[in-house]
């Protein structure tokens, strides 16, 4: 890594080879992700694609999105040439890093509610009459091959990995699904969503501008996903959810409240059913390794999701 950057990246960027690693690799299913800061030139980020398939497919959501004028890092260098993984063992995409804060829940302010509605909005508002990655567009039924099956893929995962996941519960989720299927009518066109929205992956500029992070699960679908995990992870009450849903949809048609109001219920309810099969994951994962000795906070935090989970079933029942 050190020889690419000196011998190959650095000249290609026109910086000094002073530069510094200043976080370990984050290895993710796309990626490995390096923060690099240099004594002469603003920081950046650069990303070693394993995979160079997946790298087009970043590639072409950063392109996209910059020539919309979207919010979002602004990309320095690529080469995913077939040449350059044969030689170096990986691609490489780099973006420039967005100087900001991460804000956990309880430290949102109503300015940064403001800012995300505003960002979110820009996204939500382009639009497409087919669903899917910008470059892989879909006319086919958008909610039995999207949200039904990303939520058969949620309820599996749960029932692989917490033992308490009890059978009548997939019934009962799953006719709950059904009956929104049942008046679901299309709703807006889709917007281009984030569809990774959280508190890593959104930071605050020392302007107060919201700017997302990690394109590599930007897509045409179901802008009401995002707005659901925009109110759990930055609207920590019922007075802070109402202000970032004002300020979201004042900034969009009026068809976006009136789609959201409802099917809010099932947004909700998938957005909890995600977090259950993801500490649920992690809960497996632990007992397999501590045997009895998994924390009982781990348990107790499924249980959270999981209930919080029905309480948006039995409201849009």
């Amino acid at each position: 890594m050190t020889t690419y950057l000196t011998r190959t990246l650095c000249p290609r960027l026109g910086i000094a080879p002073d530069f510094e690693v200043v976080e370990l690799p984050v290895h993710g299913l796309r990626s490995e992700v390096l923060l690099v800061r240099t004594r002469s030139t603003p920081a950046f980020v650069l990303r070693f694609i394993r995979k160079p398939a997946e790298g087009e497919q970043l590639l072409a959501q950063l392109r996209f999105a910059q020539a919309k004028g979207l919010p979002t890092p602004k990309l320095m260098s690529e080469d995913l040439s077939r040449t350059h993984v044969k030689e170096h063992g990986f691609g490489v995409i780099v973006e420039e890093l967005i100087e900001g804060e991460h804000r956990l829940p309880a430290e949102a302010t109503a300015q940064n509610r403001r800012a995300l509605a505003a960002a979110m909005a820009r996204f939500h508002n382009v639009e497409s009459t087919k669903w899917g990655a910008p470059d892989k567009l879909r006319g086919s039924d958008f909610f039995t091959a999207s949200i039904q099956a990303k939520i058969d893929n949620r309820i599996s995962s749960v029932a692989k990995h917490d033992p308490e996941f009890e059978k009548s519960a997939k019934t009962r989720i799953t006719e709950f699904v059904k009956s929104m299927r049942k008046t679901w009518d299309g709703g807006p066109p889709f917007g281009l969503t984030h569809d990774k929205i959280n508190t890593g992956n959104v930071t605050f500029t020392p302007d107060n501008e919201a700017r997302f992070l990690d394109l590599a699960t930007m897509r045409f679908g179901a802008t009401g996903k995002d707005l659901a995990a925009a109110l759990y992870y930055f609207a920590p009450g019922e007075d802070e959810e109402a202000e970032l849903k004002q300020a979201y949809f004042d900034a969009l048609p009026e068809r976006h409240a009136d789609h959201f109001a409802r099917f809010e219920p099932l947004y909700r309810a998938w957005h909890h059913l995600s977090r259950w099969a993801s500490k649920s994951r992690a809960y497996s994962k632990r007992a397999k390794r501590d045997g009895d000795d998994s924390p009982a906070a781990s348990r107790s935090s499924m249980n959270r999701e999981r209930d919080a989970m029905w309480g948006w079933i039995e409201r849009g029942q």
